[in-house]
């Protein structure tokens, strides 16, 4: 007789913007991964539930949504978080029309499925509605961060644009136990005002936020930190933006009061590094949310082991800015900080309401989808694709990136959240400065001023970092020593930084093992990593997605599996 499995299983869905799923066996995460990686658009904006994600967490368990106890939103049912804006709207006098007929709508989009039981576009998957839960949006990051830490105890910060209403959030951790403190609600966003002054320079909110944190160094102190200094004030409840540019229900930014204090934004983003106005605005604005954090920190009284999650959480240069100028002495920064880490902390922060034991040290984010080379021989033969196996193709790779060529690098479980950590990547020899032009021009066809992050061992961290901190996250920044500055240029920003991943032994071997070999070819124990993917699109999932961004690349050499594909004259 068939018994069933005395277990629980948690699906976590985000939706929306990095729409993802995650599924947590007793507290465990089995599976995660983002929609986008699935659907290839990216970000998957306003597409609704990430129905091929959850399929994707369902298979790797070996389960049907038949055996799902819960499904959980990261965030509060629509009812609740859209009264609350209308509220916020009403309160502020700016009574918008339009708004409030979009928000009504939701609503009544919301209550027409209490009515046919349409869960979140998961019907066809068999989610029944009864089954569903909410976590507040905010809450879920807090549960990501602190309860994936290690941590015993923790001050946890949630810095965004927007959950519900809340903008910025403080939690104490203790054990078990996760207790708000208090919360900035909208307009007062720090998210919203990088996110709004990233698009006065030209770029797309939630998207470009990272680009102008790398074209800050190329940026000087100069009037514009004044100018900016009037939308923002530093306070006892932590700040405030002025009404002036922040109000709802103009998200993120009024722009007509910007241009009137800037003047007009760049006709274009190409070459924006080489205008002195736009990088100096960059500058001004990156120092803004260092200074914010700052004071945030003394403020709230944090103390010296923090957690971080949210959006603006993924502000490398602020990380490592608090790790070096601030009392911070162990730091967690949830590696899928923004929104797509919403189904991992829904999920997560859901199975301890409910009893399980959720406290757990996140080692790494290999959550997605592996292929065999079996499957691989499979899909190169259906294709036609030339190929050698290689048993020691760590030995292999590490020649050719000795010899400077392009390496793609495909192995094992895709990574879940913004970063490729070696599994989904693309290597080069950080030994020469032209790599960076190199890989920028004719592989990932984005702005020359970008700069290209190390993956080093674990061990060599002491000897190419000024006050060295694990990072296997690439989420944190360091200075790197003068004398290294000239080793590895490639993976050296302007402003003499890097953000690395370190890499441990029994993490991921098999790309320890290639830095390794890459050392024993060179004497450097540091690789130049980027995503596998080029400018606008995702990073690659399966095989054949790997060799078809290959073909269309400056790729040298991939390697997928033990298979090494090099051929690249196919018709």
């Amino acid at each position: 007789m068939f018994v069933k499995e005395n277990v629980m299983y948690i699906l976590g869905v985000s939706q929306g913007h990095d729409a993802s799923a995650c599924l947590v066996k007793d507290g465990k995460i089995v599976a995660a991964a983002e929609e986008e990686r699935f659907n290839r658009i990216k970000h998957s904006v306003g597409l609704g539930s990430p129905v091929l994600a959850t399929k994707f967490c369902l298979n790797q368990a070996g389960i049907t949504m038949d055996d799902v106890d819960y499904i959980t939103i990261d965030s509060l049912d629509p009812v609740k978080t859209y009264g609350m804006q209308l509220k916020s709207i009403i309160r502020q006098g700016n009574f918008n029309k339009y708004m409030v007929k979009g928000l009504m709508r939701y609503v009544l989009n919301y209550y027409k499925w209490k009515m046919d039981g349409n869960p979140f576009d998961l019907k066809e998957l068999g989610a029944a509605k009864e089954k569903f839960r909410f976590v507040r949006h905010h809450d879920a990051h807090a549960g990501s961060a602190f309860r994936l830490s290690g941590f015993d105890k923790a001050d946890v910060l949630i810095i965004d644009g927007v959950g519900e209403m809340d903008a910025t959030s403080h939690y104490i951790g203790d054990k078990d136990e996760l207790t708000p403190i208090r919360r900035l609600s909208l307009p007062h966003s720090i998210g919203y005002f990088y996110g709004g002054v990233t698009m006065y320079l030209g770029y797309e909110f939630a998207e470009g936020e990272g680009k102008i944190m790398g074209l800050a160094p190329y940026g000087k102190n100069t009037k514009y930190y004044d100018t900016l200094k009037e939308m923002i004030t530093l306070n006892s409840n932590g700040y405030t933006l002025s009404k002036k540019y922040f109000r709802l229900p103009n998200f993120p930014i009024d722009f007509n009061p910007v241009v009137e204090k800037f003047g007009d934004g760049p006709k274009t983003t190409e070459n924006i590094d080489k205008q002195k106005k736009y990088r100096d605005i960059a500058f001004a604005l990156q120092r803004h949310l260092e200074e914010t954090m700052m004071h945030l920190l003394k403020e709230y009284n944090i103390s010296e082991t923090l957690c971080l999650a949210g959006g603006v959480a993924l502000n490398c240069k602020m990380n490592g800015h608090i790790l070096r100028e601030s009392h911070i002495k162990d730091i967690f920064i949830q590696p899928a900080a923004n929104d797509a880490g919403g189904s991992i902390g829904s999920a997560i922060e859901l199975a301890h309401r409910m009893g399980a034991k959720t406290k757990q040290e996140m080692k790494h984010v290999y959550l997605g989808p592996e292929y065999t080379n079996e499957q691989i021989v499979a899909m190169l033969d259906n294709n036609k694709v030339p190929y050698e196996y290689h048993k020691n193709i760590e030995s292999v790779a590490a020649e050719l990136l000795a010899k400077n060529k392009i390496v793609g690098w495909y192995q094992g479980r895709m990574e879940f959240g913004p970063r490729a950590l070696g599994n989904r990547s693309i290597l080069m020899s950080p030994k020469r400065a032209e790599n960076k032009d190199i890989i920028n021009a004719t592989v990932k066809y984005r702005e020359a001023y970008r700069p290209f992050c190390p993956s080093m061992l674990d061990g060599a961290k002491k000897e190419y970092l000024e006050e060295p901190y694990k990072s296997p996250y690439m989420i944190l920044s360091f200075q790197v020593p003068k004398k290294k500055q000239k080793e590895i240029p490639a993976v050296v920003h302007v402003d003499g930084s890097c953000r690395p991943q370190t890499v441990e032994r029994s993490v991921n071997p098999k790309y320890w093992k290639l830095i390794k070999k890459f050392e024993g070819e060179t004497g450097t124990p540091v690789l130049l990593n980027t995503s596998f993917n080029i400018r606008g699109e995702p990073i690659v999932c399966t095989p054949k997605e790997a060799v078809s961004c290959y073909y269309g690349t400056g790729i040298d050499y991939l390697v997928v599996g033990n298979y090494l594909i090099s051929n690249k004259n196919i018709s």
